[in-house]
C-alpha cells in the first residue's frame, strides 16, 4: 500500500485552487484521447506482427520435448510459437497438419512410415510404454510356427521399401516416408537422434554366451526367452523380426505390460533378451549390452520433423539448426529427465537442453 500523504483533517485548499487543479484534469483527459497523438505500445506491435508457428507435440512424451526445443528455437528467432497437443496418435498429427491446424510435429521415421503404410506396431514409444506397472507380470506369445504365420514387420517393411532381406537403411525409410505424404505436407532434415528398437542383455549373459551381436545370438536363440512390450511381438524386436534375416527363432517370447517391466524382468533372469528403445535411460543406468544388428534386420527410427509445405523458410532453417544438434545421447537425456522419480515437465526438460545448445 502506499504511503498516505495530504494535509491535516478539516483541511482543504482555497476554491480557486480547486477549479484550477479540475480544468488541469480535463485538459490531461482531452489531450489522452486527442486521435492525432496516438500512445503505441512497442511490444504489442511486434507480437502482432511475429510470424506464428503451432507446433505439434507428438505422439509420445518425448516428441512433446523436442517439441519445446523446437519452439525455444523458433522463438528465439522472434517468432509468436505454440505448442499444441492434437487427440488421435500419428494419424491425429498428420491429418492436423494436413488441414493447417498445425504447422510442424516431431516424429519417428520407422512408426510413421509404418503408419502411413497401414502397419503400425501398438504399444512403441508412449508413455504407458515407458512406465512399469505395479506388479509387472508377462504373457507368452506363440511362436510363428505354433500360429502357422510367416509374415513379419521387417518383410514387411523391406518388401515395401523393395529392399531385400538384408533390412532396410534411414535414407529408404526417410524416402519412403516422402513419397507416401502428401504435396501439402513435407519433411525437413533428420536429427541424428535415434530410438529404434533393439535387442539387448545383461552384461553376464552376454559374457557368457560370447555374444555382442545378433548374428552372434543366432545359434542359441532356440535355448533363450525373449521379452517385449505388449503389441510388439509382430514388430522388429523379437522372433518374428528376426527369424528370416538371422535364422534366429527363440524358444519363447514374453509380453510386458511396459518397457520398465522388460528391463526388470531381464535383470531378474526371467527373460535372456530384452525388446527395448536405443534412447532409454535403462541401457546405461543398467549396464545392458546392445547387440549388433549386424544386417540392418531392425528398422529405423530417427527423430523426423513433418511440415506444412507452405512453412516459411526462416521456420525451415530453425527447425532443421536445432534439431541437428538434437542427438541420442540429448534424446537419453530428455527421456532421463521426464521419467525420473521426479520428472520435470517436458517444457522444463527442453528450456535446460536448449539452453546447452543455444546458438
Amino acid at each position: 500500500m502506499r504511503p498516505q500523504t495530504g494535509r491535516a483533517a478539516g483541511s482543504r485548499p482555497p476554491l480557486p485552487g480547486v477549479i484550477a487543479a479540475a480544468l488541469a484534469a480535463v485538459t490531461l483527459t482531452l489531450a489522452g484521447c486527442d486521435g492525432d497523438q496516438p500512445t503505441n505500445d512497442p511490444t504489442a506491435t511486434a507480437e502482432a506482427s511475429a510470424p506464428r508457428v503451432v507446433v505439434g507435440a507428438g505422439p509420445t512424451n518425448q516428441t512433446e520435448t523436442v517439441a519445446y526445443a523446437w519452439s525455444k528455437a523458433l522463438e528465439d528467432a522472434g517468432m509468436t510459437v505454440e505448442v499444441r497437443e492434437i487427440e488421435g496418435g500419428r494419424a491425429g498429427y498428420l491429418k492436423a497438419v494436413e488441414d493447417g491446424e498445425i504447422d510442424v510435429f516431431p516424429d519417428y521415421s520407422g512408426d510413421l512410415y509404418l503408419e502411413l503404410r497401414g502397419n503400425q506396431p501398438q504399444g512403441a514409444g508412449t508413455v504407458e510404454a515407458q512406465e512399469p506397472t505395479q506388479s509387472p507380470s508377462s504373457t507368452t506369445v506363440p511362436s510363428d510356427e505354433a500360429n502357422g504365420s510367416d509374415e513379419n514387420i521387417v518383410d514387411t517393411l523391406a518388401d515395401m521399401l523393395g529392399s531385400g532381406q538384408e533390412g532396410v537403411t534411414d535414407g529408404d525409410v526417410e524416402s519412403g516416408v516422402d513419397e507416401q505424404l502428401p504435396e501439402t505436407v513435407q519433411i525437413l532434415d533428420a536429427a541424428p537422434a535415434e530410438n529404434k528398437r533393439v535387442l539387448a542383455t545383461t552384461a553376464a549373459t552376454a559374457a557368457r554366451l560370447e555374444v555382442t551381436s545378433i548374428d552372434d545370438l543366432a545359434e542359441h536363440c532356440g535355448d533363450l526367452t525373449f521379452g517385449a512390450i505388449k503389441g510388439e511381438d509382430q514388430a522388429s524386436v523379437t522372433a518374428a523380426a528376426v527369424a528370416d534375416t538371422y535364422e534366429c527363432t527363440p524358444g519363447e517370447v514374453r509380453e510386458f505390460d511396459s518397457q520398465a517391466d522388460v528391463v526388470q524382468a531381464l535383470l531378474e533372469g526371467q527373460i535372456d533378451v530384452a525388446g527395448v528403445l536405443s534412447a532409454t535411460p535403462a541401457i546405461e543406468d543398467n549396464s545392458l549390452e546392445v547387440l549388433e544388428d549386424n544386417q540392418e534386420a531392425l528398422v529405423p527410427e530417427r527423430v523426423l520433423p513433418v511440415a506444412s509445405a507452405d512453412l516459411s523458410d526462416q521456420a525451415v532453417s530453425e527447425i532443421n539448426g536445432i534439431s541437428g544438434q538434437l542427438d541420442t545421447e540429448a534424446l537419453v537425456l530428455l527421456t532421463r529427465m521426464t521419467t525420473s522419480s521426479t520428472p520435470y515437465t517436458p517444457e522444463e526438460a527442453a528450456d535446460y537442453w536448449y539452453g546447452t545448445v543455444r546458438p
